[in-house]
C-alpha cells in the first residue's frame, strides 16, 4: 500500500516518484503492461476521471477500499461519461480517447487497481491544494515526464522533453511583464499559441498567471501537437489550471492543412520548446508549403534542416506584426554557423532581437538530456536604429539537481533558482534608457548590450559575460594597457594549412592557451614551439 501524505511540494514530488515507481512493477509484474504507452494512457484515463469529479462534471468516483470487482466496473462507467464531455473531445467531434474509450484495467489487476486510484486522487487532491495556495502544481508535466520521456526514447523526432516548471513559469512571467506594459484593454481577445505542446505546461502556466493580473482583455489560448497523446494530457492539464475553454488540436504544426493554418499572421504570443535534432529531408519541408518563408527557398531547397530551426521559421509565420515568441531552443541555434546562421540572418531583417538567456545543462537531465539550451526571446518587428538594447543572461543553477533513483530520473532540490533574479534583471533592462553596454547583475550574469553592435555581431550569452565586460571595462579604465581585439593581431588559419616551420619570430595560439573568455596564456603562448 502507498503511503500518500498531503503536504509540501518537495514531499509531494517525492511521493509521486515513489508511487509511480511502485506502479510501474505492478505493471512489469502482470506482464500485460508491458508497453510504456500502454501504462501512460491508463493513468491519465484515471486522472482525468477523477479531475472530472473533483470539478462536479461526474457525481462519483470510487474508492479503493471497494470490492475489487465493483471497484473495476465503477471505474469503467466513471471514466465513459467522463470520455464524452466537451473538454474531451476534439473539435470536429469523437473523445480524445479513442473511438471506443474504455479502460484496460481488469478485476484481476486488483493490486494495480488500488494502487493507481489512491495515486490519482493523491496527484489532484495535492494539485487543488496547492492551487488554492497559488502554488499551482503542474502534475502532468512533473508527475508523468518521465513516462512520456520512455515512450519516446527510440523516436528522436517525437521526443517530448518535459519543460521543467522552473523554465516555464520564468517565460510566461517575461512574456506577461512585456504585455502588461502595453494597454491590455482591448477587446481584441489576446492569441496565445504553443505549436508543440506536449503536455501543456506553457497554456496552463500562462492561464495561472494572467487570471491572477485580472486583466479585462480575453484570452484564447491554442495548443497543437501531433501525437494525440499529448493532446489528451494537454487537455487534463487544462483542466487542472481551471481552464476548459482552451483548444487543444492535434496535427503537425509544420506542415500546411492542420488546424493550426488558421491562425496564420494572427498570434500575439507564442511560448513553446519544440523538439530539438529531428532531421526533415527535402521532401518533408516542401509539405509546409506557406507556413515557412525562410527554407522554401530555393537554395535551401535541397538540404535537410533540423526540426528546431522549421519551428523558428513556422512560429514567425504565425505571428502577427508585432507579436512575440519566446522559444527554447539548443545553443547552437544562436552559435552555429551553417543553416543556423541563416536563420539569424532572417531574424536580423525581419525581427527585434529581445533576449537571450543560456540555461544549465541540467534544464532538462531528468529527461535524459543534458543538451546546452537558450530561451530566445524575438519581437516580429523589423529593427530599428533606435532599437532597445538586447538583455543576455546566464543561469547556471535552477535549484535542482537531477539524480537516478531505482532507474527513475529524480529532481532534488538544491541551491537556488537564477531564473527569478534573470527576470528581475531583465525588468530593470527594459526600465533603463541606457543604450551602452552595461552589466545589469553578476550572479547570475545580466546584461545590456547595444542593437548594434548584436546585429552582426555573436549571439551567445558566454561573450557578453557579467565578468568578461567587467574584465575589458577595467582593461580600457587602465593608462598601462589597451586592449586589442585578437582578429588585429592574429592570422586565423584553418586546419587545412599546410605546415610552416616554426621560427623565433613566431607566434602560435592555440585552443590550450585560452584559460577563460578572453583571457591568454601569454607565457605558455610565448614558449610554445
Amino acid at each position: 500500500m502507498i503511503a500518500l501524505p498531503l503536504g509540501s511540494e518537495e514531499i509531494g514530488y517525492q511521493n509521486f516518484y515513489e508511487a509511480l515507481s511502485e506502479i510501474r512493477e505492478l505493471f512489469h509484474s502482470t506482464g500485460r503492461f508491458d508497453d510504456s504507452n500502454a501504462k501512460l494512457d491508463e493513468i491519465a484515463k484515471l486522472l482525468a476521471t477523477y479531475l472530472a469529479f473533483k470539478n462536479g462534471q461526474i457525481p462519483a468516483f470510487p474508492d479503493k477500499t471497494d470490492d475489487v470487482e465493483e471497484l473495476s466496473s465503477r471505474l469503467q462507467a466513471c471514466f465513459k461519461s467522463v470520455a464524452g464531455l466537451p473538454s474531451y473531445t476534439h473539435e470536429g467531434g469523437g473523445s480524445v480517447f479513442g473511438a471506443n474509450p474504455s479502460l484496460h484495467l481488469r478485476a484481476t489487476d486488483g493490486p494495480i487497481i488500488r494502487a493507481i486510484v489512491d495515486l490519482v486522487r493523491y496527484s489532484i487532491d495535492t494539485a487543488f491544494q496547492n492551487r488554492g495556495m497559488d502554488r499551482p502544481f503542474d502534475v502532468i508535466n512533473e508527475a508523468f515526464g518521465h513516462f512520456v520521456r520512455d515512450n519516446f526514447r527510440g523516436n528522436i523526432e517525437d521526443a517530448q522533453y518535459m519543460t521543467p516548471p522552473e523554465v516555464v513559469e520564468f517565460m510566461v512571467e517575461m512574456a506577461l511583464d512585456d504585455l502588461l506594459r502595453k494597454d491590455l484593454d482591448s477587446s481584441a481577445p489576446l492569441v496565445v499559441v504553443d505549436p508543440s505542446c506536449g503536455v501543456g505546461s506553457f497554456l496552463a502556466a500562462f492561464h495561472h498567471q494572467y487570471s491572477n493580473k485580472r486583466v479585462k482583455r480575453p484570452v484564447h489560448l491554442f495548443g497543437q501537437d501531433k501525437v494525440e497523446r499529448m493532446v489528451r494530457l494537454s487537455k487534463i492539464n487544462l483542466e487542472l489550471f481551471g481552464n476548459r475553454r482552451g483548444i487543444v488540436t492535434i496535427g503537425n504544426s509544420l506542415f500546411r492543412g492542420s488546424p493550426l493554418d488558421a491562425l496564420n499572421g494572427k498570434v500575439d504570443l507564442i511560448l513553446t520548446n519544440p523538439p530539438f535534432g529531428a532531421r526533415f529531408e527535402p521532401s518533408d519541408v516542401a509539405q509546409c508549403k506557406d507556413n515557412l518563408s525562410i527554407f522554401l527557398n530555393p537554395r535551401l531547397s535541397t538540404r535537410c534542416v533540423d526540426s528546431e530551426l522549421l519551428f523558428i521559421d513556422r512560429d514567425l509565420t504565425l505571428l502577427r506584426d508585432g507579436g512575440k515568441l519566446l522559444i527554447v531552443l539548443p545553443d547552437s541555434v544562436v552559435s552555429a554557423s551553417g543553416q543556423a546562421s541563416i536563420v539569424r540572418q532572417h531574424i536580423r531583417g525581419h525581427a527585434t532581437l529581445k533576449a537571450i538567456v543560456e540555461l544549465p545543462p541540467v534544464t532538462f537531465a531528468q529527461a535524459g538530456t543534458r543538451t546546452r539550451t537558450v530561451v530566445l526571446y524575438i519581437e516580429k518587428t523589423p529593427p530599428r536604429k533606435n532599437a532597445k538594447a538586447v538583455f543576455f543572461a546566464k543561469s547556471d543553477t535552477l535549484g535542482f539537481e537531477v539524480k537516478a533513483r531505482k532507474g527513475v530520473q529524480i529532481k532534488v532540490s538544491n541551491g537556488r533558482n537564477d531564473l527569478p533574479a534573470i527576470k528581475d534583471a531583465y525588468a530593470k533592462h527594459v526600465k533603463s534608457r541606457d543604450n551602452e553596454t552595461s552589466v545589469i547583475s553578476v550572479h547570475p550574469s545580466a546584461a545590456s548590450v547595444p542593437y548594434a553592435e548584436v546585429l552582426n555581431g555573436s549571439w551567445t550569452p558566454n561573450h557578453y559575460h557579467a565578468d568578461r565586460i567587467s574584465a575589458l571595462a577595467q582593461l580600457r579604465a587602465s593608462s598601462k594597457l589597451t586592449p586589442t581585439p585578437l582578429g588585429d593581431l592574429v592570422e586565423f588559419v584553418a586546419d587545412t594549412r599546410r605546415p610552416k616551420k616554426h621560427s623565433a619570430k613566431t607566434i602560435f595560439i592555440g585552443v590550450l592557451h585560452i584559460l577563460t573568455e578572453g583571457v591568454l596564456d601569454m607565457r605558455g603562448i610565448r614558449t610554445y614551439a
